[in-house]
């Protein structure tokens, strides 16, 4: 805000060495009135800004915070859900996208081995292909 109250000081100075009131006292009161009421108005702005600035400053932190908080709850919107499957035939693990499962027109097979993994007759047979976490401790 360092423009304004500089002009503003400029201003003042052309009028005083200018003599520009005359003798007039009226016209002087006047305008030192009116430069008063600017320098008021230039401090008043000066403060808005100061507290603009703050607030900026706090909603990006809170932007931020909140960013973070949706990834914790939600995770990346962009990234593919993957379910892990135990091969029937020469057991490997194999990671598929959750959405290929429950389709009805693609046909997953192992990569290693070739053998169909999906689909399955009942959805509830579809716990016997999922690995678990038991059974990799048990590996252990």
């Amino acid at each position: 805000m360092g423009g304004v109250r500089e002009k503003l000081a400029y201003l003042r100075g052309l009028i005083r060495g200018a003599d520009f009131y005359g003798s007039d006292e009226k016209a002087q009161e006047i305008w030192e009135s009116m430069l008063d009421v600017f320098e008021s108005v230039s401090d008043s702005l000066e403060m808005v800004q100061i507290q603009q600035a703050e607030l900026e400053e706090y909603i990006e932190a809170m932007d931020a915070d909140l960013a973070e908080i949706e990834e914790e709850l939600y995770g990346d919107p962009d990234a593919e859900e993957y379910v892990e499957l135990e091969c029937p035939n020469c057991h490997e693990p194999v990671s598929v996208e959750e959405d290929f499962l429950y389709d009805d027109d693609i046909e997953l097979s192992c990569p290693e081995c070739g053998e169909t993994l999906y689909p399955v007759d009942d959805d509830d047979d579809l716990d016997d292909i999922f690995l678990d976490d038991e059974d990799d401790e048990d590996e252990d």
